[in-house]
């Protein structure tokens, strides 16, 4: 029988009203470790990698593409998605050039 003066339930409730950023999220490396503001700065790091990328003789030549900034919770394979939508966006951008 519980005895003290903060139940289970009740912490369950003041876990799961932490902000994202807190340290309990950061200690369990889940989605809710970073704030909106470190995921927007993320996406746009990843944005100038791809962009400084595809100027050089590498992108040019689709081989050498940048890795991602690793988010927390997320697994590796998951955040290439930038990458396979730049990586299509390319060849539909070739495929029509050619058709003209």
């Amino acid at each position: 029988m519980w005895r003290g003066l903060l139940t289970p339930r009740k912490a369950a409730v003041l876990v799961s009203q932490l902000p994202p950023g807190a340290a309990l999220w950061r200690s369990m490396n889940v989605p809710g470790a970073w704030t909106n503001g470190e995921h927007l700065a993320a996406e746009q790091v990843d944005a100038l990698k791809i962009a400084n990328w595809q100027r050089s003789v590498d992108g040019s030549e689709g081989r050498n593409a940048p890795t991602p900034v690793a988010r927390p919770g997320v697994e590796a394979a998951k955040t290439t998605t930038a990458m396979s939508r730049a990586a299509a966006f390319r060849a539909r951008q070739q495929a029509k050039a050619e058709e003209d």
